[in-house]
């Protein structure tokens, strides 16, 4: 074999490139890298999924408050005395300000990188719990 293969070698020198890789192994310098590449894809995949996450999240709540806002619209419409108008007013104005803020977060995540992104992570969770914890506090009121 060794005789055929150097004997084709010096008609098809991609033969002998060919013959001695192993296709099952995965370049490497120091036998390290193949662990780290697929570290590195799990790793994208792991950010790939917390992205998507993240943006159904905004997504849904973005619905939730523009639902909220057309229902303060159809209150404010259907009420009679135009004292009350002035509370589905600011209602509404609240609405779509949170709206407004979950839309920023939204493109904000878009642009995010996978560095940056445990600290938005982190920034974006708390601003669901404040916006959890305000909208208890309104409904309460």
């Amino acid at each position: 074999m060794k005789i055929l293969k150097y004997t084709l070698a010096i008609i098809f020198p991609a033969f002998i490139i060919s013959c001695n890789t192993d296709r099952t192994e995965t370049p490497s310098i120091n036998g390290n890298e193949a662990t780290d590449l697929r570290k590195t894809d799990s790793l994208d995949r792991e950010f790939t999924e917390d992205v998507d996450q993240m943006r159904f999240r905004i997504k849904q709540r973005i619905n939730e408050i523009e639902a909220d806002i057309e229902q303060a619209r159809r209150e404010r419409e259907a009420e009679k005395n135009k004292k009350k108008w002035n509370d589905y007013d600011e209602r509404i104005a609240d609405r779509e300000e949170r709206r407004n803020n979950f839309q920023k977060k939204l493109d904000d995540l878009e642009t995010q990188t996978k560095d940056g992104w445990q600290n938005f992570k982190t920034d974006v969770e708390e601003f669901f719990e404040r916006d959890y914890k305000d909208t208890v506090r309104n409904k309460q009121l």
